[in-house]
Order: C-alpha cells, then structure tokens, then sequence
C-alpha cells in the first residue's frame, strides 16, 4: 500500500506557506521541499545539505560548485594524453600517431626521439600539424611514446563524487541518511528509530533532517505520512483493540486506496460488507467478481428490479452445459437464438406462443419424433410436420368447442367446412398433372360450368347420361340455342354425316374454337376437286398459325392481287427449310426485305461459323449492282476479317481508317492490330521508337508505318522475323509496307 505527501505545480508551491516539517512534492518540476512555517513555498530539501566546494543556489534551484570554498590542490589534476608515434607517413611538421583522441590545438608533445613542439591542429584520427618540424635529438624512433599535456585543469568524476559525498553528510543526523553513488542520490531512513524520532519529519533550516514526536503539536490537521507508513519499517499491519474502527469517515470525498495491490481481502468470511453507494468494478483489460464458493447468491432479496449488462453487446450466463431457470415472464426485445437440438416446454400454459411479429423458422430439423408438430425449413421450403398416422385440423375459436375449419388426413386427404373454393387469379389450374381420373360433384344435383358468354372447353370424349343445355331445354338429347343440321351423329368416333354439304357451327358464333388438343388436324380431301390440284380448301379470314403449317398440296394461291403471308405478330419466320432452290417473284421484280420504319439485317447462313455462305447472280458478263445509289457508308466484312475480290473500279474517294501514334518519348509502341496504316507523329528530335508489329497476324496481312514528322530511331521489339529491315535513323517522311507469309512466320517488306 502506498503513502503519498502533499503534492502540485511549482507555480501552486511558490504561493503556499507550508506547516513545520510538511513534505511537498512539485509534480512538474520533480522537486521535493520542506516547510517550515515561516517560508513561502517551504525549503528545498538540498538547500542546506552543502559543503566542501558546493553550494545551493535559491534562484535555479540546483547544486552548483564553490570554488572559493573548493581546495583545488586536492581536488583537480592537469589534464595529458599518451598515444605511439608512426614513423610512416611523418615528415616535416605533420606527425602521425596511433590515435589522436583527447588531443587538442595548443598542446604541448614531449618525445624521447624529439624537441618539444606545440600542436598546431588535429587534421584526423592519426594525423597532426606541429608548429615546427620536430628536432633530431636524436631521431624519432617509431612506436615510441609521445606524451600531449595541457594547462587546463579538470575535476576528476571520483573526486567530484567524493565532494558530493561529504557535502550531502553534513545534512545526515539521526534516523536519516543521505548518499550520492553512481551519479545517483539516495536517502536511507533507519530500520530502528530512537524513540524521539517516530513523529514528523522536519527541516531546521539549516539542513539538518530529524523526527518530530506528535506530541509536540497540540493539533495535527490532516497529517501526511510518509515511508515508514505506520509503525516500523517492517510492519505489514494496521490494527486496532476497537471492536469498531472509523476510517476516513467524514471530510474525504474521494478516497484512493490500494492502487497497487493485486488482492484486497475485506471483511470475514462469515460477515457482511456493506457499501451504501454504488460500487464500480474497472479491471483490465476485463473486470471480474468471482467466487471460490459453488453456491453464490447475488441481490436475492429486497431488490424487486434487477438491471444488469444494461451496455453490454454480449451476455454470458452459465456453463455449456447446465439448467438455467427463468421463473418469471420472460420478454426478449432483440431477436432470441436457440442453438440447441430441442426446445421443450412442460407446463400447459407454455404451449402456446404468442408471435406478435411472426414466428420464424430458418433451419431443417434433424432430430427424430414420433408425435407432435414441427415447424422448420430447408431447401427454400417451408414445412409444417406431424407424426407418420397424424393429420393437420385448422380451427377458428379458442376452446374446445372450436369449429374445424380445414383438416388434412394423415393419407392426405383434405376436408373444409366452407361453401366455396377460390382464387384471387384470373387463371387457375386445378388437378392440371397426374391425375388421370377426376371425380366431381359425385352427389351434386346441378354442376355451373363457367360464366354466361364464356367458354367451356372439354379436351377428351364427352360422355353424356342425362341432358346438356346451351341456352335451351330438352330432354334425353344434345339441344343448341339454333337448330342444328346433325346428319346422324356418332359422338364416341367422331362428328359424320352423309349430306355432301355439311355446315357446322356455321351461324351467329363468331368465335369457333375447333380441335384444341390436336396434334394433327386433316381438312379437306387430298384428290378430287375443280383443278388438277386436288380439291380447295377456302379459308375466308385472316389465318393465324400459331405453330407450322404442313401440306402435301403443290401450290397455295390466292385471287387477291395483294396477299400478306405471317405479316403481323410473327417476329421468326422459318420457310422453306428443306428447299434447295427457291424462287421469288416475277421477272423485273422488285423485292423488298423489311421495313422502311426500321434497320433490317439480311443474313446468309453457312454450315457453322467455319462454313461458306455465298451471295451470286447468273449475270456473268453484264452488270450486277450491290447497294447502288447509297450515298453513306457501305461496310463490307468485319473487323480483322478477310476480303477477296478481284479487279476493282472505283469512282470516288479511297476512305481507310489510319492508326496515329504520338511519338512523345523513347518508349515502346504497338501497331495497330486491326487497321493498315499507321502514322507516326514524331513530337521531337533524338527519339528512339522501339515497334511492337500484331502478334497474331493471318497470312497475306499487310502493315504500314509512316514516320511525317522530325527525324527519329526506329528499333523493333524482339519476337518477329523481318525480311528487309527498317531500324536505324529515318527521316521524315518515309513510309514502310510489310506483307505476312503465314507459312514460315514471316514479313517481307515490300
């Protein structure tokens, strides 16, 4: 346990009058004083502890030398240095030696091998200047000793120390010691004080240090100790014959104890601590209240809420394993994390949840159950479970006189208590796969098909045992709003009759819906007729084909001079797929091909991307014309392709696209990949331009360079076979042309 004394700022000290034998401390200067009672700002601590050539000194606060109380005679020495002479490389006045560390201008040098010579200057670590060239009385003799001695006086550090020793033990007196070691000044309290001196440290102004016995005050205010803290040097205890003690009870707002210790035990094993405020526990880097005891009780009564963690992010509560119990209503207002394999609740009451927001399920149940409910997810399902022989009832009410709503057997059968069965969707398929026998209305009198004005469409055979009605009555036959022209009917094969005209549905309907689930639909006879043809098929109205058209006929004509054949709706037209030749139009036709309100694309397809599509005329000596009378850009091939063509006459202008580089520095610059011509524009002189030429060229691809402006070096990148080079110098303008050979991977200029 630490003491601490008095302590503040020196500007705090300098202002404040401090009682006899008051320790204090400035925290910014580190200086440690003594009052006296008469002196503001109280007496450094050194302040009298001086002598034998050192003084204090009350402005700067700090020891200093005296030296009209010094005795120099035992206390300096002159100052001298020795070091080897190096007859190598000496001549004249310059001297060389081993070292010249310590030695300085205006020493004095003394040799066996030479006269006395003053140093001029040190030039180096082994070189000096003389201010005369040394005699040969006799001759220098090297590696002799040279002896460098000067006027000036130095205190040695073991005479300094000793000074400083007796001077600081004209303060010692009893119970207190002062040394200086080391460069380092230490004070040492005696281990066994006399009896007059366990009291209050105290200065008497003249720097002597003694103990004070307490009786000597008739009040003591406040009182700061110091080492010793209590008792001895030794104790280790602070105790009272008082069955109940007062500590720091009155005055002290904050109390600082025991910063230092790493265990506080307080209180008895079998007794109450009591703290009336609150208690802040600040460990680091975590704070901890633990317990040797397997059973702990914290706030178990009197307390009726109880707040904890209130910031905290994380809350641990009990082991991995264990049973952690809940006794009241417990409400979670973040979201509750389940990490076990089962959740049980044993109480009737708690087989309820209550899920104001919803009831969330993200993961598949692994377990095994035999009975019960599960609701759990997997597989971006959602699943409601119950037992192999259990079925799902869903109720409306709340007792056990609830109604069943719907009720799903364990087989999978489904029954509902409500009258009607709907859909908010405008198209609904019911039983639409698998099922190949559908059983309704088994015990209806009456079955509504449909809306009035809609449509009913029944795919299969129709098998009737009582009387269909569309419109009007009849009974024990098929009755139609109009009166039909059925010639003997055979509704299980088919519609037939023997009348050589037959018109069907023929009146008042304006939409006939025929064949719907047809996968080949036969109209009309394959021979006969009014022409060499076969017979003729009229389709008076518009035909849509939502799927292909197959026959076996010749021709499709028609007697309308205009005549639009997938002109509306189609957006692919596939025809004429197995056709080897096809024809279009009359002689002098004109053909169109799209829209003048939109971009049209005419595409020829080959065997694959590798085949050949070919675009020919039978003209071999006349003229064809290609996109004639086009006064904008005509692009013939792809970039990077290949175009073959034989002689070519041209009546306009020769428009290619060019590659211009700037040639700014000495660096290296790639060729275009894509286009011939490539401009270099030289920006100054002394360039050298390193080309890159197309890394995947294809056979008979040409590259052209032109340098147009300022003189420049041309080099080429390592990796290409040239035939006819262009390195070196080049003068503006010069152009180079080189044509690829695929089959030996080479350029040939050209």
């Amino acid at each position: 346990m630490s003491l601490r004394i008095r302590r503040g700022t020196e500007s705090d000290r300098q202002s404040t009058l401090f009682d006899l034998g008051e320790i204090v401390y400035t925290t910014d200067t580190k200086k440690l004083y003594i009052g006296d009672g008469t002196t503001t700002g109280g007496v450094h601590v050194l302040a009298n502890s001086t002598g034998n050539g050192l003084a204090f000194n009350s402005t700067s606060q700090t020891i200093g030398f005296n030296l009209s109380t010094l005795s120099l005679s035992t206390q300096i020495t002159p100052e001298s240095y020795t070091t080897t002479y190096t007859s190598a490389g000496s001549s004249g006045t310059t001297l060389k030696v081993v070292s010249t560390v310590g030695i300085q201008a205006g020493m004095t040098v003394n040799g066996t091998g030479f006269t006395t010579q003053t140093v001029a200057g040190v030039v180096d670590g082994v070189t000096l200047t003389l201010s005369a060239a040394p005699g040969n009385s006799p001759a220098p003799v090297n590696g002799e000793t040279l002896t460098f001695s000067s006027t000036n006086q130095y205190f040695t550090s073991a005479r300094m120390l000793t000074a400083l020793n007796a001077a600081l033990t004209a303060g010692t007196q009893t119970g207190i010691s002062f040394n200086f070691s080391g460069g380092a000044l230490s004070a040492t309290v005696a281990s066994a004080l006399p009896s007059n001196a366990s009291g209050v440290l105290t200065n008497n102004g003249s720097g002597t240090l003694s103990w004070t016995s307490l009786a000597n005050y008739a009040l003591l205010n406040s009182p700061t100790f110091t080492t010793p803290s209590l008792g001895a040097a030794t104790a280790t205890s602070l105790s009272t014959t008082q069955s109940s003690f007062n500590l720091l009870t009155s005055t002290a707002t904050t109390v600082n104890a025991f910063t230092a210790a790493t265990a506080v035990n307080i209180g008895s094993a079998s007794g109450v601590v009591t703290f009336a405020g609150d208690i802040a526990i600040d460990g680091s880097p975590s704070a901890d209240i633990t317990t040797t005891s397997t059973t702990a009780t914290v706030f178990n009564s009197t307390a009726t809420t109880l707040s904890i963690g209130g910031a905290a992010t994380a809350v641990g509560i009990g082991a991995s394993t264990g049973t952690t119990t809940v006794n009241n209503a417990l409400i979670v207002t973040g979201n509750l994390t389940v990490n076990g394999t089962t959740t049980t609740v044993t109480t009737e009451t708690g087989t309820s949840f209550v899920a104001s927001n919803g009831l969330v399920s993200t993961s598949s149940y692994s377990g095994s159950y035999s009975d019960g409910i599960i609701v759990d997810y997997v597989s971006g399902n959602g699943r409601i479970s119950v037992g192999t022989a259990d079925g799902i009832t869903f109720y409306n009410g709340t007792d056990v006189a609830r109604t069943s709503l719907l009720a799903l057997t364990s087989n999978g059968n489904v029954t509902f208590s409500g009258s009607t069965l709907s859909s908010t969707s405008t198209t609904v398929n019911a039983f639409n796969s698998t099922a190949t026998t559908l059983n309704i209305g088994g015990a209806a009198t009456t079955l509504n098909l449909g809306v009035t004005g809609g449509t009913t469409t029944i795919n299969g055979h129709v098998s009737l045992e009582g009387t269909i009605s569309t419109g009007a009555t009849g009974t024990g036959a098929v009755v139609f709003a109009t009166t039909p022209t059925l010639n003997t009917p055979s509704i299980s094969t088919g519609i037939t009759t023997s009348s050589t005209t037959f018109n069907l549905v023929n009146a008042t309907s304006t939409t006939v819906n025929f064949a719907g689930a047809a996968t080949a639909v036969n109209i009309g006879a394959s021979t006969g007729g009014t022409n060499s043809l076969g017979g003729i098929t009229t389709i008076n109205n518009v035909l849509s084909l939502p799927n292909a058209l197959t026959t076996s006929a010749l021709s499709i004509n028609t007697t309308a001079l205009t005549f639009n054949v997938f002109n509306t709706n189609a957006t692919t037209v596939n025809a004429f797929g197995a056709a080897t030749t096809i024809y279009e139009g009359a002689a002098g036709v004109v053909k169109y091909v799209g829209q003048s309100t939109g971009n049209t694309t005419l595409s020829l397809l080959g065997n694959g991307a590798s085949g050949t599509a070919t675009l020919t005329t039978n003209v071999t000596t006349g003229t064809a014309n290609v996109f004639a009378g086009v006064l904008g850009t005509i692009n013939i091939g792809g970039t990077g392709s290949t175009v073959y063509h034989s002689n070519i006459s041209r009546a306009g202008l020769d428009i290619a696209p060019a590659n211009y580089i700037t040639v700014s520095s000495s660096t290296t610059y790639a060729l275009s990949t894509s286009v011939t011509d490539n401009i270099l524009l030289v920006t100054t002189t002394a360039l050298t331009a390193t080309l890159t030429f197309p890394p995947s060229p294809v056979d008979g691809q040409r590259v052209k360079f032109s340098v147009t402006t300022n003189t420049v070096t041309l080099a080429l990148t390592a990796g290409p076979t040239l035939v006819g080079t262009f390195a070196g110098s080049v003068t503006a303008p010069t152009t180079f042309t080189y044509v690829y050979r695929l089959s030996n991977t080479t350029w040939y200029r050209v």
